[in-house]
């Protein structure tokens, strides 16, 4: 993750993304100069980077550039980006194995017994 903190923008590797760190680092440093050097270049930067900015239509929510991002749905993009900033908190593992027995189920009792489906 890179992040420019002139335009408050974070630039992200898509998962399918198949650059090394280094072209990475070398496609976003071209990007903040603006140097774009043909179509090849803009097809290689969107099939390998996703942008995560506030959105100033959206109450400075975190947008993204991905298809489900562009759909106002919550992409996994974001999510990171939001974990990096603290902003979104997870309860810890422990807190949530105390939560369910070792059956998998947070109540206590066994389980109803049911006949078997389509038996007179």
């Amino acid at each position: 993750m890179i992040h420019d903190s002139v335009a408050d923008i974070y630039y992200l590797r898509r998962s399918s993304s198949i650059l090394t760190e280094s072209e990475f680092h070398q496609i976003v440093q071209s990007i903040k100069n603006d140097v774009l050097d043909d179509a090849s270049f803009i097809q290689r930067f969107q099939s390998n980077v996703v942008i995560v900015s506030k959105s100033d239509i959206f109450d400075d929510d975190l947008t993204c550039n991905c298809p489900k991002g562009a759909q106002r749905f919550l992409c996994k993009h974001v999510i990171v980006v939001e974990c990096h900033l603290k902003r979104r908190k997870f309860t810890s593992i422990e807190a949530r194995r105390q939560t369910l027995s070792s059956t998998g189920r947070n109540r206590p009792g066994a389980p109803k017994k049911h006949t078997p489906a389509l038996q007179k």
